[in-house]
């Protein structure tokens, strides 16, 4: 594997000073609902996808998926002209993006999973369950 495929669900992203972000009500593996069907005024979902210098791929795309269903998707996105451009840290490259669905119409139990193509390989992020308290 020459990709790594980073992600947080969470209620907000916020770009901080100092080149910094701050995610808040993250949730680690499932979030729990008062009663659904339920409309969340925000949720959001923070992607890091990590690619070592050798590997740098040509282009990559970021799925975020609800079930079977895809919410949001970046399409192919090419890299290459601005891979030239960024320095490696430590001897990768990564590729942040953050995605907001505001208003999050929830309508019963389900799982939330970003899926991302890089380097002919298909990542799957940890799925985020979601479900009515009990």
């Amino acid at each position: 594997m020459t990709c790594t495929l980073e992600v947080v669900f969470c209620d907000d992203i916020r770009a901080e000073m100092g080149n910094k972000t701050s995610l808040m009500g993250v949730y680690p593996v499932e979030m729990m609902i008062e009663h659904l069907p339920v409309t969340l005024p925000k949720f959001c979902v923070w992607v890091n996808l990590v690619v070592p210098v050798e590997d740098a791929p040509e282009q990559i795309s970021v799925r975020l998926m609800q079930e079977e269903r895809v919410i949001l998707d970046t399409g192919k996105l090419e890299l290459s002209e601005a891979m030239q451009e960024v320095r490696p840290v430590n001897g990768a490259f990564a590729a942040s993006f953050s995605f907001a669905l505001s208003p999050f119409q929830i309508d019963g139990p389900t799982w939330l999973q970003v899926v991302a193509e890089c380097n002919g390989e298909t990542l799957q992020s940890r799925k985020l369950s979601i479900r009515q308290r009990t």
